[in-house]
């Protein structure tokens, strides 16, 4: 964690899952002081699933198109990524 302009920040890595006690001291600089403690609550990894189906067949001459459906957290964002995909200057023709 990190305090940088009265903004304290933190990014848990993917092993951070658990509970933290966090406390903050704020002093005026005239003697007056505050604490505030909580414990912030960091939520165990929740994987995006896929919802839809992609057509499984194309058609020599047509483009091939599929928009994938995933079901995932209200509060990630997705990246795609194609991770393998058929080249045709890679890959022989297949049958």
């Amino acid at each position: 964690m990190s305090l940088v302009d009265e903004i304290l920040s933190w990014q848990p890595g993917p092993d951070d899952a658990g509970n933290y006690p966090v406390k903050l001291l704020v002093s005026d600089g005239q003697g007056g002081q505050a604490v505030g403690e909580y414990t912030l609550e960091v939520a165990e990894p929740v994987a995006a699933v896929f919802t839809s189906t992609p057509p499984a067949a194309g058609a020599e001459g047509e483009t091939y198109s599929y928009q994938p459906v995933v079901e995932r957290p209200a509060s990630r964002m997705l990246s795609f990524f194609l991770d393998e995909g058929f080249d045709p200057r890679r890959d022989q023709r297949r049958h």
